[in-house]
């Protein structure tokens, strides 16, 4: 029996139905499994490549970003970061020479990403193995910036150092395909040998040494300064207080006399008075009363005059 005969009668026998059942339920599940399996994401923070995995084949064309993608069967998604990765060299992890060859080590951390527009230069140039590109990168242009420096262009120009390599690191990153921000490099310190510390304590001491004496000196310029503003203060009081009395005691004398010469005045001019209404012209008459006045008036002596003239009683 040939062949054909064989595939017709098998099509015209009763399972026929049945095959075409198996057929549609084993093509549903190969969709149902197929099609899910062909999306591929990408999270918020990444980029992404779409590769043939058969060919090994990467599409350059198109740089996905957040969302769902159908690519197909046999694809698959090659993620790039796109929020900043975070780098740091501690204690002695980085180090570096001075121009004069000393060696010393530096403290930094940085924060690096890919940019957009460049990742399909950086897969073509460095597949998955970007990273320690970007961190060498940052190593070889900070040794090469600090070995234009002496330590002690390091103490005492450190911030223009800084910025220095800042620019530097910026750049070199950014010839690759990547950015580190300037606000994304934080030179922390630098650490060097025991030696060194100790020179520059030593003169930090005989600094602080120094600036004690010049304190000191000011110290006693300031309070010999004192002292003569003191001593010219007191003379000046003095002085100020020997004017104030003697012009205190000319006044008072002046205002006793001319209060001595007022009452005599006074006394004078109440005596005429008294005599011209006593009708008394006799100058002996008027040297007798102006007597008993002032013998009244100083001892407390008490006359009495009779009405008899010429007759006087004395009472003590």
């Amino acid at each position: 029996m040939s062949q054909q005969n064989c595939f017709q009668r098998a099509w015209a026998s009763p399972n026929r139905n049945a095959c075409l059942i198996v057929a549609a339920i084993v093509a549903t599940v190969m969709i149902s499994v197929m099609v899910p399996i062909s999306y591929y994401g990408v999270e918020y923070n990444q980029y992404g490549l779409s590769r043939n995995k058969l060919t090994n084949k990467i599409d350059y064309s198109t740089i996905y970003v957040n969302g769902n993608y159908y690519l197909g069967l046999g694809y698959e998604m090659i993620n790039f970061p796109r929020n900043y990765q975070y780098e740091y060299f501690s204690n002695n992890q980085l180090s570096v020479f001075s121009r004069e060859g000393l060696e010393f080590f530096i403290q930094c951390s940085f924060q690096w990403r890919p940019l957009r527009s460049a990742i399909p230069e950086i897969h073509r140039q460095f597949r998955l193995a970007y990273r320690v590109q970007v961190i060498n990168r940052v190593i070889s242009t900070i040794k090469n910036t600090a070995i234009q420096f002496n330590i002690d262009q390091f103490v005492v120009n450190r911030t223009y150092i800084d910025s220095l390599i800042t620019g530097n690191i910026a750049f070199a990153v950014a010839s690759i395909g990547f950015e580190i921000p300037i606000d994304k490099f934080q030179f922390d310190k630098p650490l060097f040998p025991d030696t060194v510390r100790n020179r520059y304590l030593q003169t930090q001491v005989q600094l602080v040494k120094n600036e004690e004496q010049t304190l000191r000196q000011q110290q006693a310029i300031v309070e010999q300064e004192t002292t003569l503003l003191v001593s010219n203060i007191n003379s000046n009081a003095s002085r100020l207080l020997s004017e104030a009395t003697s012009t205190s005691n000319r006044i008072m004398s002046e205002a006793k006399s001319n209060a001595f010469n007022i009452i005599n005045i006074a006394e004078q001019e109440g005596l005429n008075s008294l005599f011209i209404g006593m009708s008394i012209t006799n100058s002996t008459t008027k040297k007798l009363l102006q007597k008993i006045i002032a013998i009244e008036r100083s001892s407390g002596l008490t006359i009495y005059f009779d009405l008899n003239p010429g007759s006087v009683n004395y009472q003590l």
